[in-house]
């Protein structure tokens, strides 16, 4: 058996392979003879897109279209028997603009995962008129970037995403519309500009408060396992991964932590060297047995080098 590319017959040649008998010719009697191809475009969908660049090509050089000179052939015909990526206008992949967006995470939409709130965006970008930049390849995707993901349940009072536009407009008109065009819970702050390279700098610090919502006699002795934390130079923390097992020191990563209140604290954790560990399990961590809705955290800011 030999593996080779069939062309799409309900535009192209019948290969008489049985399925439509009335086409193929088959002597099939009943309802089988009465089945044909389901057509709902009197064409392939790339074949206006075709067109277009061969007769763009046509006029730019005066070759005739699909000619070996100039025109452009068909996709089919780049590689045998593989078939090709579909083909983006130019404009698509185009960047013009680089931002980076500013944003609150509150109420419901705390509880969006890292991917929901891609998906969020993705459909606000397209109600709000911006023209983001698109990715190449079989699978195109708006160029968009996050920082450190929030946990689900954890609000934010400064979260950020990074964004390409095709077509550059003014930070005051991206936080505009993108603000009018997102559900509630997700506020848009502000937009700076970036540099045009792909990397974008994330934050070596972030601070948090942490309010528990438990009785004042369970709340005091969490308040005192901090106390003994930052006391201790080390503390080894067992966790397991998809990775597999492994224990890790998270004193490091602690680098202050303020008493506001009877039952409240500001935590900045610090993530150089891009070890970062969710916040709900560096708590749970040093509260062992507190549970999630024993207290509430939320992002303050975030630190930059």
């Amino acid at each position: 058996m030999e593996g080779k590319y069939t062309p799409d017959c309900r535009y192209g040649a019948c290969v008489r392979c049985g399925a439509c008998p009335s086409l193929c010719g088959e002597d099939v009697p009943g309802e089988a003879a009465q089945i044909k191809p389901r057509v709902n475009l009197p064409e392939p969908e790339w074949a206006g897109s075709l067109r277009q660049a061969e007769e763009a090509a046509q006029s730019q050089t005066g070759d005739a279209p699909g000619s070996p000179d100039g025109g452009a052939s068909s996709p089919d015909s780049q590689i045998p028997g593989v078939p090709q990526p579909p083909r983006l206008r130019e404009d698509l992949t185009r960047r013009e603009a680089h931002y980076r967006v500013w944003f609150s995470k509150t109420g419901p939409a705390a509880y969006l995962s890292q991917l929901e709130l891609g998906n969020v965006l993705e459909r606000a970008l397209r109600r709000s008129g911006l023209k983001p930049s698109f990715s190449a390849g079989y699978h195109p995707l708006p160029l968009v970037s996050f920082g450190w993901a929030l946990p689900v349940g954890v609000e934010s009072q400064r979260e950020w995403f990074a964004l390409f536009l095709r077509e550059a407009a003014s930070p005051a008109e991206v936080v505009s519309r993108l603000d009018a065009a997102l559900p509630d819970g997700l506020d848009v702050l502000e937009a700076e500009t970036l540099g045009m390279g792909k990397k974008v700098p994330q934050p070596v610090a972030e601070e948090f408060l942490l309010r528990y919502q438990c009785p004042p006699e369970q709340t005091a002795r969490h308040m005192e396992q901090w106390r003994a934390f930052l006391a201790q130079e080390h503390f080894p923390w067992y966790s397991v991964t998809k990775k597999g097992a492994r224990t890790v020191d998270i004193r490091p990563l602690v680098d202050a932590c303020e008493e506001k209140g009877p039952d409240t604290l500001r935590l900045t954790f610090r993530w150089e060297g891009n070890r970062y560990v969710s916040p709900l399990k560096l708590v749970g961590a040093v509260n062992e047995g507190l549970a999630l809705t024993g207290y509430a955290l939320t992002k303050l800011r975030q630190i930059f080098a």
